[in-house]
């Protein structure tokens, strides 16, 4: 067994501290990552697209099933947007004309 040593040396402030402000203590990733990979997903970018352009701007490779498994919390209300009636859509929208039409009429 090999053993080695390595200096480090970490940054720290006049009070001899040392914040990470990237990453919370303890922590192994970032919420904002994942809020932006869920937007993405919202937008109906891939998960593919969505790994490659993690990789591209950040550095880090995420897969295509990390992508998958952080779009799993959302997954039920886009399908339900994909879903939804149109018709019912464009039945609000004669509504609200005839509303202001009768508007404009007063």
């Amino acid at each position: 067994m090999i053993r080695s040593t390595a200096n480090l040396t970490i940054p720290r402030d006049r009070n001899g501290r040392f914040e990470n402000h990237t990453l919370p203590a303890y922590g192994r990733h970032s919420d904002n990552l994942e809020t932006t990979v869920i937007q993405l997903y919202t937008k109906g970018i891939t998960t593919a697209e969505i790994a490659e352009l993690i990789e591209k701007m950040y550095g880090a490779h995420y897969s295509k099933a990390m992508v998958s498994n952080m779009t799993k919390a959302v997954n039920e209300q886009v399908q339900a947007f994909q879903q939804r009636r149109l018709a019912s859509l464009f039945e609000e929208n004669e509504i609200l004309k005839k509303v202001l039409g009768f508007l404009a009429q007063k």
